[in-house]
């Protein structure tokens, strides 16, 4: 952790490496520190920081942060097809998927690819005006997918 203070983040990576090495017992943070010494290196070490995440899933089980911090950064590297793998794989766990639709919408937007987006929004949409229990959280989110679904180019 000092060398990553230090902005030292190779050397911080080696460091992160060998402890998850040798130790016995690790948890998801230890995982995500290493992925910020990875990433911290610059965007051409994206995918290489999503590797070790996907290390961690592999070796401490399916960890909610250690998925969507991997999927945080497959979006910032640009592989929209592995991003989009990523959500759905989380969202065939989850019961509530609004927040998911969402970010689905997002990046699809960003790709340009606009009847998904629009059909991904619809169905966040869908989703929230399920819901027995309407929360604030919900109400901010549900507003901010209109206004989103009002932006995309629609559908000939």
């Amino acid at each position: 952790e000092i060398l990553f203070r230090l902005k030292r983040f190779a050397r911080a990576e080696a460091e992160y490496t060998a402890y998850l090495a040798a130790a016995e017992s690790v948890q998801p943070d230890d995982y995500l520190r290493r992925a910020e010494a990875i990433a911290s290196q610059g965007d051409t070490h994206l995918a290489r920081a999503v590797n070790s995440l996907d290390e961690g899933i592999r070796r401490l089980g399916a960890a909610e942060s250690l998925e969507e911090r991997a999927l945080e950064l497959s979006r910032r590297s640009g592989n929209t097809q592995d991003t989009l793998r990523r959500l759905d794989d989380l969202m065939a766990r989850v019961r509530y998927k609004e927040h998911w639709l969402a970010l689905r919408g997002d990046i699809l937007v960003d790709e340009r690819r606009f009847a998904e987006a629009q059909a991904a929004y619809e169905t966040c949409l869908e989703a929230i005006s399920q819901r027995r229990r309407q929360t604030a959280a919900l109400d901010a989110l549900r507003r901010d997918v209109s206004a989103k679904l009002k932006r995309v180019p629609k559908r000939e």
